[in-house]
């Protein structure tokens, strides 16, 4: 399965994330929050060239653990149709009279 790249980042609180919702998925707890998948551009314990090549690392990954929990923004994603939008004239009521 490829994963498509994705073309801008969020940068929210000094953290870099590759994707907003992913972001916001870390926020909420929903998803762990791996330090392996955000750079954080406060922390001064890390050089410049080492975040630098973590930026390279994570635009370039072909996996991430929030891709288990992406909604198919990617091409090659199982797609499900929509419901069929039936218009108002077009309904057909087949419960029985007096029925709760």
């Amino acid at each position: 399965m490829s994963f498509e790249k994705m073309n801008s980042s969020l940068i929210q609180n000094g953290e870099i994330h590759r994707c907003g919702r992913a972001f916001r998925r870390m926020e909420l707890g929903i998803i762990p929050k791996n330090k392996y998948e955000y750079i954080n551009s406060f922390n001064d314990a890390i050089s410049n060239t080492e975040k630098r090549i973590t930026i390279i690392k994570l635009f370039n990954a072909k996996s991430t653990t929030y891709y288990a929990f992406c909604n198919g923004l990617c091409k090659d994603f199982e797609r499900f149709p929509p419901a069929e939008q039936i218009r108002r004239g077009n309904l057909k009521c087949t419960m029985k009279k007096g029925y709760v």
